[in-house]
């Protein structure tokens, strides 16, 4: 769910920064650096979202089957 997140983010910050505010947009074009910097900040919050989800599961899974081993002893 997270990365069709991201994926729905990437048009648009492109649309939101070639349009707002109207008549002086924050971004020229696509391949303005402001859209590259707000991607990459997205990007890493994103990559730093995964590794923290992940870590999180690994903990509750180890948990999980620490408590199945006590109960069968």
């Amino acid at each position: 769910m997270s990365f069709s997140f991201l994926l729905s983010m990437l048009p648009t910050v492109n649309e939101t920064l070639t349009r707002v505010p109207v008549g002086h947009p924050l971004a020229k074009d696509i391949n303005d650096p402001l859209i590259g910097k707000t991607l990459l900040v997205i990007f890493v919050l994103f990559v730093v979202g995964s590794v923290y989800q992940i870590v999180k599961q690994i903990k509750i899974n180890k948990t999980e089957t620490e408590s199945l081993h006590l109960d069968e002893l």
